[in-house]
């Protein structure tokens, strides 16, 4: 079983652990926890040390979910750490030759959270905070004229963790006393994507962060 099907199976069984905790009333407890499940686009920033490359990078599609607990310290400020599946990476294309970059993390941000004091059932609010993630899959796929050539394995040259910076802004609605979260991220990577092996192989000097923005979809017990 590799690294991406066992990240995969640790999440399923933690959003089941966290699905069989009962429901509470808001004011019983500061701790809560909840599910999010959306989608990330993503591309790299930086230097890629070829001309023109610039401009045939495109965006990405991939999963982001995951599980958190957040602990309110009071009515406005609570701290939120969460465990998520994250997929990055990019696409780049010229005339009939394409690539696509994926790579994958198990993410961990621990956010410090500002609920906006606005309408009753409709919270505004937003995050910041570091997130440190680990990678599970690193390769990038080619193709012809949309026809796959293959798959290049690309673990040994990728950097194993990846620290990043998390800004999010959402809203919280309370529904027949059930509260859904919905929030957008911009998520941008502070280290290099790539190991100096790397440059050291391809004759290439590259520097590339993740840059990824997320939409997320939550659910509150």
């Amino acid at each position: 079983m590799n690294v991406r099907v066992k990240g995969f199976l640790a999440l399923a069984v933690l959003i089941l652990a966290f699905a069989a905790v009962p429901a509470r009333a808001q004011d019983e407890s500061p701790l809560r926890f909840g599910v999010k499940l959306g989608m990330n686009i993503s591309d790299f920033r930086g230097d890629d040390g070829i001309e023109g490359w610039g401009e045939l990078l495109d965006w990405k599609a991939g999963f982001c979910g995951g599980v958190f607990m957040s602990y309110a310290v009071n009515d406005r400020f609570s701290v939120q750490p969460e465990l998520l599946y994250s997929m990055k990476g990019m696409k780049v294309g010229l005339w009939a030759f394409s690539a696509t970059w994926s790579l994958d993390y198990i993410e961990i941000p621990v956010l410090a959270r500002f609920s906006l004091p606005f309408w009753s059932k409709r919270k505004p609010f937003v995050c910041a905070g570091p997130a440190i993630g680990f990678n599970v899959r690193s390769n990038v796929d080619v193709a012809l004229y949309n026809e796959e050539l293959g798959s290049i394995d690309l673990d040994e040259f990728t950097n194993t963790v990846d620290f990043s910076l998390v800004i999010s802004a959402g809203i919280d609605f309370n529904i027949a006393g059930h509260e859904i979260i919905l929030e957008g991220r911009y998520v941008p990577g502070l280290s290099n994507v790539y190991t100096d092996e790397f440059a050291d192989v391809s004759d290439v000097s590259i520097e590339q962060f993740n840059d990824t923005i997320s939409i997320l979809l939550g659910y509150a017990f």
